[in-house]
């Protein structure tokens, strides 16, 4: 009996969400097995034609996302975010309790412009050098380090790749997309730093400054002033985008273009330094629900949607973010965003919430969920690690202790702030 071209689709999807869960192979190379089967099934069952898949790949989305890896990698290599938290520790007078939370807010403020990997990387070398001067708990600075960095990367369209997706797809603008954020961002701070003071122990004490100094990070003073400049001069145009009406991929594309050719730094060795894998696995995702959507398994999708959650517009917004949170605990909060896009069309429509609700209530999800197990989030990965080479070992269960009672209470502010938005509609 011939499978109905909806199921089949679905299965393909099931068996590349399987792969992103259990980590047998890479995310793209999950990704472009399901682009693959995708396209086999999809010409066999004559959906689409051997070459139609490559209008399913949004390539604003692609440009964008590269650009802007492209301008955070040149402003990274120009040694700007090392030369701040040198700067950081001389302003705090290497006060313990002081620099243990302006490590916690430069790393919200850090990954608002930077991925979160190079951010972990960048606070972690930076704390460890710390714990070379003076004993500190260097579990629980990096452990908060690694929050901070979805909390900030919340903030701004350029601040992850889930924000870069839902910005693009849903053409938010980049202010619309700020002003929305700032406050549950703040709130989230604010709380985190709250939970911090309550629970975390932070020994009285001083780090010796006599031989730290910031621009001792810097290896080229003019390369860091350009890069600085034309990274400044893309955020003000991405405020600016809607007076001028251009799209956030070509300022984007305009200044990583500028980046490469006044930054300094060799284009070969930038582009050789970016996360090409999320590229060809964002690529292959989109291809992958472009099949489901043109078999008609999308709209089974959002029928279950739409069946849990379209009991009014409050549910809908709220159990989104709750359910993209769960998702982003156990799998990749890229594909979960993806899949997620197109649902809530279907969201909107029968319960009658504006579109760019859903929008928070993913981005939400999406930075929250990711850090309710140990391996779900890059920053947590990279945090381990760290910890691991120090022959600190955090287990599973030491794990949840720490974490699920902070992550509970973002989830819950995050539930209030969506419901006051619903409420002023």
């Amino acid at each position: 009996m011939l499978v109905p071209d909806e199921t089949l689709f679905l299965l393909v999807f099931a068996l590349v969400v399987l792969l992103l869960i259990t980590e047998k192979y890479h995310r793209s190379l999950a990704a472009l097995l399901g682009l693959l089967l995708t396209v086999f099934f999809g010409v066999r069952r004559g959906i689409m034609s051997g070459r139609e898949f490559i209008e399913l790949v949004d390539i604003h989305v692609l440009i964008f996302i590269v650009s802007v890896m492209v301008l955070c990698e040149g402003l990274s290599r120009s040694r700007f975010f090392h030369f701040i938290g040198l700067w950081v520790v001389k302003a705090t007078r290497g006060e313990l309790s002081r620099l243990f939370i302006s490590f916690q807010l430069l790393t919200a403020i850090l990954t608002v412009f930077l991925n979160e990997i190079a951010v972990m990387l960048i606070m972690g070398s930076l704390t460890l050098a710390i714990s070379e001067r003076v004993r500190i708990n260097i579990e629980k600075w990096i452990l908060f380090e690694a929050v901070m960095t979805d909390i900030g990367g919340m903030l701004l369209p350029i601040s992850s790749i889930p924000n870069l997706i839902v910005a693009s797809e849903l053409n938010l603008g980049f202010i619309e997309f700020a002003r929305a954020m700032m406050p549950i961002v703040l709130l989230l701070i604010a709380v985190t730093l709250l939970y911090l003071i309550g629970t975390v122990e932070v020994k009285e004490g001083k780090i010796s400054l006599e031989d730290i100094d910031p621009w001792s990070a810097v290896e080229d003073r003019g390369m860091l002033y350009k890069s600085v400049l034309i990274f400044s001069a893309v955020i003000v145009l991405f405020f600016l985008q809607e007076e001028l009406g251009v799209s956030l991929e070509m300022i984007a594309l305009a200044g990583a273009t500028a980046m490469l050719i006044l930054g300094g730094e060799d284009p070969d060795e930038i582009f050789r330094d970016l996360d090409w894998s999320t590229v060809f696995f964002l690529g292959g995702f989109f291809v992958i629900i472009g099949g489901l959507e043109k078999s008609g398994a999308l709209e089974l999708l959002g029928s279950a949607a739409t069946s849990l959650l379209a009991h009014s517009k409050l549910i809908a917004v709220v159990g989104c973010m709750w359910i993209v949170a769960l998702l982003s605990a156990v799998m990749d909060n890229i594909p979960v965003t993806l899949t997620m896009i197109p649902l809530t069309g279907v969201l909107a429509s029968n319960t009658g919430a504006e579109h760019d609700l859903f929008a928070w209530s993913i981005v939400l999800g999406a930075n929250i969920g990711g850090k309710m197990l140990p391996f779900a989030s890059p920053s947590t990965v990279v945090a381990l690690g760290l910890l691991k080479r120090e022959g600190i070992i955090v287990r599973t269960g030491e794990y949840f202790k720490k974490f699920i009672p902070l992550l509970t209470i973002h989830l819950i502010a995050s539930s209030l702030y969506l419901t006051l938005l619903v409420v002023l509609g």
